[in-house]
């Protein structure tokens, strides 16, 4: 009896509301507070962008003077492979991890707290690679290192292997947020 007459009082209110041309309005502060919160999520996320992107400037200026080091540098040195192939794994490094945050950027799945995950670890990736690359051009140009050739290019392949290290735990973060993005599109698919 009760949603008999909840009915009925809508559907005269309704047919009312026809009658005369009135316009309901409504507020929705609830979506406003929501949309507001993904704008200052979306804002922040965007400062990050471009704190990352002038880590890069700065890793690919680092990059490029260790090169011109390089070349002046002892030609025993200068000729190994070794130094080169240590370089171009940070420079690769630097490369693909631009390349993975524009990846995981386009995964429509992933939650804010997820692309913050991933940023924070993005810049972790970058300044240790920036590190290990700052420390490829103390080994061939500080005289704060008194070490012969031989001892400069085991330090040198230490680094290299540290580099690899970086490599492996971003193609991790990128290998998981993958599955993580995919999982969550699978299940939106089942809903």
């Amino acid at each position: 009896m009760k949603k008999l007459i909840l009915f009925l009082c809508l559907l005269i209110s309704s047919l009312l509301s026809a009658q005369t041309g009135a316009v309901v309005i409504t507020s929705a502060p609830t979506l406003e507070t929501i949309e507001s919160t993904k704008l200052k999520k979306s804002i922040a996320n965007l400062k990050e962008s471009i704190a990352q992107t002038e880590t890069m400037r700065k890793s690919l200026k680092l990059l490029k003077d260790s090169k011109e080091l390089i070349d002046k540098v002892n030609s025993k040195v200068t000729a190994s492979t070794q130094v080169y192939r240590t370089l171009k794994r940070g420079a690769d490094l630097l490369v693909n991890m631009s390349k993975s945050k524009k990846r995981i950027e386009s995964m429509r799945y992933l939650g804010q707290d997820d692309l913050q995950i991933f940023f924070n670890k993005h810049l972790e990736y970058v300044a240790k690679t920036n590190e290990l690359l700052a420390l490829v051009k103390d080994l061939l140009t500080s005289d704060l290192f008194k070490m012969n050739d031989s001892e400069r290019l085991r330090y040198i392949d230490d680094i290299s292997k540290e580099l690899d290290a970086v490599t492996a735990s971003a193609r991790h973060t990128e290998n998981r947020l993958r599955t993580l993005n995919n999982n969550r599109k699978l299940l939106a698919k089942l809903k």
